[in-house]
Formats: C-alpha cells, sequence, structure tokens
C-alpha cells in the first residue's frame, strides 16, 4: 500500500436506543458504555491509528458535538472535525469527508467507519482492515467488512456473497444487501452459510468512490465535489450548510453500494458488536452467579438476569424481578422489561412530541 491511508469516524448520531443516557446533547458515542475507561468515538480512534496516521484521521458530526469531539479526542489535527448542520445520514456525511480528501489525496485508500461499534480482537481487526486497504488500493473496489452470524439477528442488515474456491481466501463478491430481515428469513440466511451480517465499515480508494458518487448519486456529488470550506470564521460554513439543506437522507448502502458492481466483502476475524440497544452490552458487562449484569454497586435478592446502569456511588437493590433494565441517569430513572427496549423509540418521540415540557430530558 504505497498511498497512506485515511480514516473518517462518522459521529453524528443520537442513538436514541440508549435512552436516558444517550441524549440529544451527550449521544452514546461520547459515552464510555462499557466502563473501559474510553468512550466508543476514543475506542474507535485508538484502533485505527495503528494503521492510519492521525493527521489523516477526519471526524463528521454534528455542529453540536464539535465541542465533545475536541474534549475527547485532543490528538486530532486542525481542520480534521468536520461539523454537519444536520444529520443526513451516512451518503452526504461521506461525500463531505471525500471533498476534503480528494483535494489533499485523490488516490489514497480510506475507511469510514461508525463511531459507537464494539470490537474485540483490535489485532484481527487490524489485520482484516489491512488486507481491506491493500485490495482496494490496488483495485476499483468498494470494500465493506462483513461479519459472520452468530445467530439470527433481525436488527442488522446483510451481505450475501458469492463463495469462492479457495478457502484461504476470505475476500467475496457481494451479491446482495439485505437490511434487517424478520426472523424466518434470517434464519435462512444463518444456515445457508452465504451471508454475513453488515457492519458499517466500508474501505475504497478516495477517486473510486468519488466516481461511484458521481454514476449513482450525481446530484449529491456535485453539490459537494468542489466545495469551499475554508472559512474558518463559522463552525459550518454556509456553502456547507446550503449542500446539506438540499441533500436527500440517505445510506450510502441504498445510494451508492447497492447499486454498484464492484463491490466486496471481506469476512471478519474479530468479534463485533454494533452497540444499538441496551441489551447489547449486556453480554460485556460483569454478572453475578444470577447473571444480573451490572458495573455499579448491587444488592440482588431472588432477581436475574436484569441489566442494571447506576452511578457507582448509589447502590441500587433489586428484589424479586428478573429480566428488566434498570437506568440511573440522576435526572431521569428507566424501568423497563428487557424484551421492551425496543419502545424507547417511542418514549423519545414522546419527549419531543411534548417538548415544552420535557426538554431536558431528551
Amino acid at each position: 500500500m504505497q498511498e497512506k491511508p485515511y480514516a473518517v469516524i462518522m459521529a453524528g448520531g443520537i442513538g436514541s436506543r440508549f435512552w436516558p443516557m444517550s441524549r440529544a446533547q451527550h449521544p452514546k458515542q461520547f459515552h464510555d458504555v462499557l466502563s473501559n475507561g474510553r468512550t466508543l468515538i476514543q475506542a474507535t480512534f485508538d484502533r485505527l491509528t495503528p494503521l492510519v496516521p492521525v493527521e489523516n484521521i477526519f471526524v463528521v458530526t454534528h455542529v453540536d458535538y464539535t465541542h465533545l469531539v475536541k474534549e475527547q479526542l485532543p490528538e486530532l489535527c486542525p481542520g480534521r472535525i468536520l461539523a454537519e448542520p444536520v444529520g443526513k445520514n451516512t451518503a452526504p456525511c461521506l461525500m463531505y469527508a471525500l471533498s476534503h480528501i480528494n483535494r489533499l489525496n485523490p488516490k489514497a485508500p480510506i475507511v469510514a467507519t461508525p463511531a459507537d461499534h464494539r470490537v474485540n480482537q483490535v489485532e484481527d481487526f487490524q489485520s482484516d482492515l489491512e488486507i481491506a486497504l491493500q485490495s482496494v488500493s490496488e483495485h476499483a473496489q468498494l470494500m465493506t467488512i462483513g461479519i459472520p452470524p452468530s445467530r439470527p439477528e433481525t436488527g442488522y442488515g446483510y451481505i450475501q456473497f458469492v463463495k469462492n474456491k479457495k478457502p484461504d481466501v476470505r475476500v467475496y463478491p457481494v451479491k446482495t444487501f439485505t437490511e434487517k430481515p424478520n426472523r424466518e428469513m434470517a434464519e435462512a440466511f444463518v444456515e445457508s452459510r452465504e451471508f454475513l451480517w453488515n457492519s458499517g465499515i466500508l474501505c475504497a480508494r478516495a477517486d473510486v468512490l468519488t466516481e461511484a458518487f458521481k454514476t449513482h448519486m450525481a446530484d449529491l456529488h456535485d453539490l459537494f465535489i468542489d466545495l469551499d470550506t475554508n472559512d474558518a470564521s463559522e463552525v459550518v460554513p454556509q456553502k456547507v450548510k446550503e449542500a446539506y439543506l438540499e441533500s436527500s437522507s440517505i445510506s450510502i448502502d441504498y445510494g451508492i453500494l447497492e447499486k454498484s458492481e464492484n463491490v466486496y466483502v471481506i469476512a471478519a476475524r474479530f468479534d463485533w458488536n454494533d452497540l444499538g440497544t441496551w441489551s447489547s452490552i449486556y453480554p460485556y458487562l460483569p454478572k453475578d452467579f444470577l447473571k444480573n449484569a451490572s458495573d455499579g454497586q448491587i444488592l440482588v435478592l431472588n432477581a436475574e438476569r436484569n441489566l442494571i446502569k447506576t452511578p457507582k456511588d448509589k447502590l441500587t437493590v433489586v428484589l424479586g424481578v428478573s429480566d428488566l433494565i434498570v437506568v440511573d441517569t440522576g435526572d431521569v430513572l428507566l424501568v423497563c422489561p428487557r424484551s421492551e427496549e425496543q419502545s424507547l423509540r417511542e418514549i423519545v418521540s414522546m419527549l419531543r412530541a411534548n417538548k415544552d415540557k420535557y426538554a431536558d430530558f431528551l
């Protein structure tokens, strides 16, 4: 790989399913969700720096979160935080970053990754990423990283790949993308062994990805390709505001990958989790012999399989209940069955609908 790679960390999401810890002004990527001493965005940065020079790392985030990025990633070079005036999904986010990277080195390989994933076996992650970056630097490919599924998960997207006859090769042509299948379909996907979970991590050379935008999303390409963002007088330059105002809200998967023919996937060797819900962190928190997961002070009696996230200086007593989520953020106490956590989005919607009364809790 002759050219030094660039990285784009996508850090603009709100994470409403992690409410009440994840709030509009302090979303989950800026929290130490797993209680390991690093926030999710810091852990993402840590995984990338052995392969990507610090000066080549960009963070795209909402304008309201730029101060959090600066606080948590002081190593970032000037001009590497790209502020969005409004979230418009991953396609505008990546085209915005490309408008900068193309001016620096259009032949450079790029990795774009969400900021809120958990990755175990970090050395394997870096090895897989290095393979992907090497491949896209040599070929006109759009490369995703796929995760071998461990269960028929209905909350993830799936990538169907074309099997090859070389068992030692883990890079495959992509056949189809499927977004969040139902249970029956997910079970069939896992049984077929032709599908991988879509991690949302994308690698490509800057010029190849730019050409894909030009071919499949010409309007978005034209809004950003010659964007002059050198105006340092505003956090979000006026021309960026105008581009986002005209942009459609669409993911890179729908806008580019599903329409392209030069898409490949590498089957990952590392353990991965899209930390999208409270239950997704349950496996990684310390547990007692009754499988109650917590990183705080808890006292339990006749209680099993609860997930408890409370301040470390507060004792939480759990008596005679099972399979609950208990989250205490100081100003909000959440108690709900683990089976009902998908309804948290509805709770957040209710708070938004009564913003005059509940604005402080959003």
